[in-house]
């Protein structure tokens, strides 16, 4: 029996540290249950069942970059497939910001007010500088 005797290379994933992995982790976790409903029961309408195959041909309309965008996509809407891309996005961001503030900016957010529909955040700084955002 012959061995393989090609030298494969050894796969070095970069080591992540355990506040990055939180971060990520939550984020997807977050994310994915909050989008959960929209990503499994997705109720097509007319614009949207037109739109199922198109390759974004709309110069008449005025949307002059809608096909050379599209280029870099497929011609089938698939909302499921961008919304957990969207999502893993995300979830990078958050890690990368934990880690570029070193857990300094999320420590730091607080809920000021919430009424179900729109939440608004809070971050206040040490030197007083407050940042609202929703």
């Amino acid at each position: 029996m012959e061995h393989d005797t090609f030298p494969w290379p050894a796969l070095r994933l970069p080591q992540l540290s355990a506040r990055f992995r939180l971060a990520f982790f939550t984020a997807c976790l977050v994310g994915f249950v909050t989008h959960l409903y929209l990503l499994t029961n997705t109720l097509p309408n007319h614009d949207s069942i037109h739109s199922i195959f198109t390759d974004n041909n709309v110069l008449s309309s005025g949307r002059w970059s809608a096909q050379l965008l599209s280029s870099f996509s497929t011609y089938f809407q698939m909302p499921v497939v961008i919304g957990l891309i969207s999502i893993l996005a995300l979830a990078v961001t958050a890690g990368a910001v934990d880690l570029a503030t070193g857990g300094a900016f999320f420590q730091s957010l607080r809920e000021v007010w919430s009424d179900g529909y729109e939440t608004r955040y809070e971050a206040v700084d040490r030197d007083g500088n407050q940042i609202l955002f929703s």
